[in-house]
């Protein structure tokens, strides 16, 4: 931590020579744009017109690397001193200031939304491939999400490569404090977090000697752990993925259960730590449902792989179908109001690359993204794009907090490895 802000401080002489310049004028020191501890990494913003849908679209970045948005159970958008900006990992080199960079490693960056500039802000070491590997065969080092934005929070958790260490980077002052080591075991998936005013919880899944938990942490708001216990288990021939802690309630969340000789076979359930019962399982199916919780805390929404929208509401066990479309979405995620849903879908004509250092081939879909008014039914196509798998490249379209942006990612390439990210303006209603 102290050779990070000693990078830093090399970086950012100017900056410091300017406030000390004010200080002595007696000037009032005026309010900052970025935190210092950000580093700038240029700008690669291009604005491109849809060809068939005559929208635009935002490119944040030019495809020269790996780039993904955070993982669309949790958000890739934030507000850091009235800017507002999109997260995201990168598989690009540090930028100058930043140190030298480590094959295998990833960036952690973010995007200026309005003006295209893009931050520098911690590195995901590489640490080799730990013990998740050696439990769990069937994940693979380069088809990860590592990090996670809590806006409340002003942070990014994330774990490094290895997936045995468990971070949190204060984007504010851009301390890096070590929160969990894990020797035996590793973090397989996705974590997911929430901040109140009782502090920060974080679940995740917990590999330990070829068993799935899932673990809470706790943590106070100036990132020290104030607790931590195991929750749940499974047998050994199942895993635990998909896990989303419940807007406004740090005791709820959603998790999938995923089992079967080929580990095709799944359970989406919602848990609560409060009570003593068995967790509740709904929309029995297949991960492709990829329920989300809505904002609002009280309903989860899925496709059934039919076209249709459902949602499930916990506290009334109520389980509906909406609405339905032409389409048939692979993610999804539900406006603030919650009445837009936006997905992403993928056609079957597909382009085959490779990814050095993944055993998984590289696929890149023609695909879309849509927008439906649930009121109505009324679906627009908002732009084409290709669908990039395997993960982390998979589209996840994400609104913005005040429902005026949609985030996505799109393959750079036919048969391009590397990915974009994306921001659409949303239509007015």
């Amino acid at each position: 931590m102290e050779h990070d802000a000693a990078m830093r401080r090399r970086a950012l002489p100017k900056a410091v020579a300017l406030v000390a310049l004010c200080t002595l004028a007696g000037c009032t020191r005026p309010t900052p744009t970025v935190p210092a501890a950000w580093i700038p990494a240029g700008n690669e913003m291009e604005d491109v017109v849809d060809a068939e849908t005559g929208r635009t679209v935002r490119y944040l970045t030019k495809g020269g690397s790996m780039d993904t948005i955070f993982h669309y159970h949790n958000t890739t958008w934030g507000e850091i001193l009235g800017r507002k900006y999109v997260f995201f990992e990168s598989s690009r080199d540090r930028p100058r200031g930043a140190g030298a960079t480590v094959p295998g490693e990833r960036q952690v960056m973010a995007a200026d939304v309005e003006t295209g500039d893009l931050y520098y802000l911690t590195t995901i070491e590489y640490g080799g491939n730990g013990g998740a590997d050696q439990w769990f065969p069937q994940v693979t080092t380069p088809v990860q999400y590592y990090a996670f934005y809590n806006d409340k929070a002003k942070a990014v958790f994330f774990y490094d490569k290895s997936r045995t260490r468990l971070f949190a980077f204060n984007c504010l002052t851009g301390e890096k404090k070590l929160l969990r080591t894990m020797p035996a075991g590793a973090i397989p998936r996705e974590l997911s977090h929430h901040a109140d005013e009782r502090g920060i919880r974080l679940i995740y899944p917990y590999l330990l000697g070829g068993k799935h938990y899932i673990e809470v942490l706790d943590l106070d708001r100036n990132f020290d752990v104030t607790g931590s216990s195991i929750v749940r288990d499974s047998p050994p021939d199942e895993a635990i993925n998909h896990i989303s802690i419940r807007p406004g309630d740090r005791d709820s969340f959603l998790y999938n259960r995923v089992y079967g000789s080929a580990l095709t076979d799944r359970q989406n359930l919602v848990a609560d730590l409060r009570t003593g019962g068995g967790d509740v399982e709904f929309s029995k199916g297949r991960i492709v449902d990829h329920p989300v919780w809505g904002r609002l805390g009280k309903s989860l929404y899925w496709d059934n792989n039919e076209g249709w929208l459902c949602r499930y509401t916990p506290d009334t066990g109520k389980e509906e179908r909406l609405v339905k479309v032409a389409q048939i979405p692979v993610h999804n995620q539900i406006s603030g109001d919650e009445k837009l849903w936006v997905y992403d879908t993928r056609s079957d004509e597909v382009f085959r690359g490779s990814l050095p250092g993944c055993s998984v081939p590289v696929e890149n879909w023609r695909g879309a993204i849509w927008v439906c008014h649930l009121a109505t039914g009324a679906t627009e196509k908002y732009a084409d794009i290709l669908w990039a798998h395997p993960q982390p490249r998979h589209p996840h379209p994400q609104f913005s907090p005040d429902d005026k942006h949609i985030s996505f990612v799109t393959g750079a390439g036919e048969k391009d490895a590397n990915t974009r990210i994306a921001v659409m303006k949303v239509a007015p209603r």
